[in-house]
Order: structure tokens, then sequence, then C-alpha cells
């Protein structure tokens, strides 16, 4: 009977998820994330940056064309004062020396603020960089230490490992394809009782919508709430 051979499955299963959870919780897992999302988030500051450095080349390329702006104001104001014999066009020489000054000023700071900011983001992606290779370092390390542990878990697992693989050959491959589907989704154990009316899994009342499918011991049905397998015991 399939929902048997199923069921013997899932019990020898459970143990081995049981050991896979419990390594994925591990303080070695733990760590192993940790790094990850921290290098990950170093990673995503230095595209940030790299961001930011493109949005202050590109002002440095508008100041080219204020250098062309200040470069006319010169033009207009290399002419001899004493020449000006007309009040009106002294003023207005006078306002476009103001004028011209104040570009210079703005044009200075406006410069020295990108040129200092362009230095802060070149000493910090640097500073980025050199976080992350220590990441890296401890990440390979931390790697290969969980990576022999699982080695040691697994040995220990390989004779239901083994065994799973010879029921396997027995049960239908849809029926194996649900199960795994619902293993990968953390929906553990897969099959579950149908009792009162309520999922074993969820503990959601389907009865009206499962009750229906099942009318002796061994017939099962998809659990409408969690997408488990109900059975009838």
């Amino acid at each position: 009977m399939q929902l048997n051979k199923i069921l013997e499955y899932q019990e020898l299963d459970m143990k081995i998820y049981g050991a896979e959870k419990k390594f994925q919780s591990s303080d070695g897992k733990r760590k192993e994330l940790y790094i990850r999302h921290k290098f990950s988030e170093k990673s995503n500051l230095i595209n940030s940056l790299s961001q930011e450095t493109d949005e202050l080349f590109a002002t440095l390329t508008k100041y080219a064309s204020k250098l062309n702006e200040i470069e006319d104001f010169e033009k207009d104001l290399n002419i001899d004062v004493s020449s000006i014999d007309d009040l009106s066009k002294l003023d207005s020489h006078n306002k476009s020396l103001v004028k011209y000054e104040e570009l210079i000023t703005s044009s200075e700071r406006d410069l020295k603020r990108v040129t200092g900011r362009l230095g802060d983001i070149k000493s910090e992606i640097q500073k980025l960089h050199e976080a992350m290779l220590a990441l890296d370092k401890e990440y390979r390390t931390i790697k290969a230490y969980n990576n022999a542990k699982w080695q040691e878990i697994y040995q220990k697992l390989a004779p239901l490992i083994e065994k799973l693989k010879q029921l396997k050959n027995g049960i239908e491959p849809e029926l194996i394809k649900k199960y795994y589907d619902l293993r990968k989704n953390r929906k553990m154990p897969a099959f579950v009782e149908y009792a009162d009316g309520n999922c074993a899994g969820c503990g959601m009342q389907i009865s009206i919508e499962v009750g229906p499918k099942l009318h002796k011991k061994g017939d099962y049905a998809e659990c409408p709430e969690c997408r488990r397998i109900v059975y009838l015991s």
C-alpha cells in the first residue's frame, strides 16, 4: 500500500530532517550566515558609494560649464575702468564684478566640497574592501568547519539515507515529489492524520472540504490550508 510506504519513508526521513534542522541552527551555521550578511551589507555600501561617486563626477562635468561662464565674465570685465565715462555703465560693471566674485567663491566652495567628498569616498571604499577581505577569510574558515561537521553528521546518517533510497523505489514518483515539495517548504511532517475533521499538521478544521474525499482507512487528500497530505487512519 502506497500510504504505508510513504509513512515508513517519512518516519525514517524525519530523523534526517531533524538532524539537518539542528545543524542549520547550530552556532557554526549561524556564524556563517552572519558573516554572509555582513559581507553583503558592506558590498551594498560600496555600490552606494560608487553611485555617489558617479553623481559627483557628473557635478564636476557641470562645473566645467560654469568655468566657461566665468571665462565669459572675465572677458567682459577685462576693460579699463577709467575709460568708462557713464555712471550707469560703471554701476553695471560693478554689479558684474560682484556677480563674478560670487561665482568664483561658490565655484571654489562647490569644487572643494566635491573633491573633498571624493577623497572621503575613496578612503571609505578602501576600508570596506579591507573589511570584506577579512570577512571573506573568516567565512572560508567557518565554511570549511561547517562542511567538516556536516560530513560527520552525514556519515552517521548514511545507513538511513541508504534505507530511504531503497524505499523510494517502491513509491509512486508523484507521491515522492509531493513529499519533497512539502519538505522543501518546511511542512514537516508532510503526511499527517485526519482526526475529527482537523488537519493534524496545521490544526485547521477541514471536514467540509476534505471529509467527503476520505471514506476508508488509507484514503488521503490534500489539506486546503497548509497543503499537507492528510490521511484516514
